[in-house]
């Protein structure tokens, strides 16, 4: 439950920063082409740092690298929201904010599987991933409205916001005192060796090379349609509150794919059942 209230409020907070880069980033430059490059650098860190960042993770405390990731997320946020009050944040502060940002969350989301595995049990946990993946559509689905609405009200709050959600989720983390990983045994294999037989392990899986391509691909087209949401709802006099509406939309297919994620695992456990069932039944009418 603190996992999960914690990851609540950080999801939150970082669903309303997702509408209010690219609107912040408009209002300051005019530039779609700098709001894309924006909206760019704050996925990047995803496809450059996940493997270094699952490395850190079986090797180092996740509990420890959850917390310094929240906090390193909270001083970038809470800088930029400094700036934004200041009349002062320009493309550049923009862009860094949003890269250090990313960072963070890259090495705090390499980190989570593993919290999760540790603190339910092995038969919930189908369960606990789709209710997971269900609170991150819900925010999904409230954050770009109630993300657009705030920044009508002024450019900082969201970013005000979203530290604050930074900060409860480190709050949650050192409430917790189950442990975040199983005891480990020193590991003295090098970082770059470990990465390369991941890489390996992973092109020779067909699921995971096939799931890491269409996820790859999709996280830079949603990117991409929630930047036009933002760009052509501007140029067509919307206000925050609506062009975060628009885009809320987004949200409804991954809520409806979380909500099903039970059934379709007991259906796909339904099928190999009778597979094999069926496999034995006709070998031994063969034999």
């Amino acid at each position: 439950m603190l996992l999960q209230t914690g990851q609540m409020l950080s999801s939150a907070g970082t669903s309303l920063t997702t509408i209010a880069y690219p609107l912040l980033t408009l209002a300051v430059t005019h530039s779609a082409a700098k709001t894309g490059v924006v909206a760019f650098v704050r996925l990047a860190p995803l496809g450059l740092f996940s493997l270094v960042a699952g490395l850190a993770a079986d090797r180092w405390s996740r509990k420890g690298l959850m917390i310094c990731s929240d906090a390193v997320r909270v001083v970038a946020i809470g800088v930029l929201a400094g700036l934004v009050l200041e009349h002062d944040a320009g493309f550049w502060a923009i862009l860094a904010v949003a890269f250090v940002e990313g960072v963070g969350a890259t090495f705090f989301f390499g980190a989570e599987p593993g919290a999760l595995r540790a603190v339910v049990p092995t038969t919930q946990l189908p369960a606990a991933a789709g209710a997971r993946e269900a609170r991150r559509s819900v925010v999904r689905l409230g954050g770009p409205p109630l993300g657009g609405a705030l920044f009508g009200l002024s450019r900082a709050v969201p970013f005000v916001v979203d530290a604050a959600s930074y900060a409860f989720s480190t709050l949650s983390l050192l409430a917790m005192r189950t442990p975040f990983e199983e005891e480990r045994r020193r590991d003295e294999t090098s970082l770059r060796a470990r990465l390369v037989e991941g890489c390996r392990f992973m092109w020779q899986q067909t699921f995971l090379r096939t799931t890491a391509f269409v996820y790859g691909i999709g996280n830079f087209v949603s990117s991409a349609v929630l930047l036009l949401v933002v760009v052509i709802g501007r140029r067509q006099g919307f206000s925050p509150g609506e062009v975060g509406a628009l885009s809320a939309a987004i949200g409804v297919g991954t809520l409806v794919g979380s909500l099903a994620s039970p059934l379709s695992g007991r259906l796909s456990r339904f099928e190999r059942s009778c597979s094999w069932s069926y496999g034995r039944g006709w070998g031994a009418g063969r034999s």
